[in-house]
């Protein structure tokens, strides 16, 4: 579902795809809401790619320049907000991914949530993802139009020293480059 989103974000940056295609993600919003809290991840994924287009349209370019584009992701947007009112979950699925995030310490108990060992094939692997997309983005002449999936790479590759299960989700987020 994060790879399947990252390529949504990416066609539509570029310009290979319109937002209007958001409005077919609803789809997987409502299944991944249902299936995995993951869910949420999606959602903050669309928020930054969201803040990053909206800073775009201040400035008259980016996927959301046009306002009809900017009211049609909104709409999608909420869509996605309002995706886990069909889950079992309903809005309670937000209170317990932040109790998750920020009051719980699962890193006792799951191994996934453990921060990361920095010699770890993941983080490895990470690191020579990393490398080659820094190197992209100096000689690519597409680096203006992928900021806000390199934001939301960044975004990943951030929250994947507080929990190593992120460093897939890091990697998964720049397989459209």
């Amino acid at each position: 579902s994060t790879t399947i989103l990252a390529f949504t974000v990416a066609d539509i940056e570029r310009g290979r795809s319109r937002v209007s295609r958001m409005i077919w993600l609803l789809l997987l919003a409502v299944l991944w809401a249902n299936c995995h809290g993951g869910y949420l991840g999606g959602l903050a994924m669309l928020g930054i790619a969201g803040t990053v287009w909206t800073v775009q349209a201040c400035f008259g370019t980016g996927p959301l320049a046009e306002r009809n584009q900017w009211w049609l992701f909104a709409f999608g947007m909420l869509g996605w907000v309002l995706a886990p009112l069909v889950s079992p979950f309903g809005f309670g699925l937000y209170q317990e991914w932040f109790s998750i995030w920020f009051k719980l310490d699962l890193s006792s108990y799951i191994l996934e949530h453990q921060p990361p060992q920095l010699t770890d094939f993941y983080m490895i692997t990470l690191y020579v993802v990393t490398l080659v997309l820094v190197l992209f983005m100096l000689l690519s002449q597409e680096r203006k139009k992928c900021l806000a999936s390199l934001a939301i790479f960044a975004s990943w590759l951030l929250m994947t020293f507080k929990r190593s299960r992120n460093a897939p989700l890091a990697i998964s987020s720049v397989t459209p480059f």
